[in-house]
């Protein structure tokens, strides 16, 4: 009383239930962030302007291969 099933559907079945299974990993594993955190966040990236200042930034796409 066995099933039987193509070994493409498999492998398709497979990586979309993997798929799924990292979503919801990533999910689990943000951290929740207050209404009052985020304002503070966002505030605290708009007055900063050293974040505006690119030059410091360096080019890393070389280094990481593409």
């Amino acid at each position: 009383m066995g099933v039987m099933i193509e070994e493409t559907r498999l492998k398709g079945v497979i990586g979309e239930v993997s798929r799924e299974e990292l979503i919801n990993l990533s999910i689990d594993l943000t951290p929740y962030v207050s209404s009052e955190e985020m304002e503070e966040i966002n505030t605290a990236n708009i007055n900063n302007d050293e974040l505006t200042d690119a030059s410091d930034f360096v080019d890393m796409t070389k280094w990481l291969g593409r």
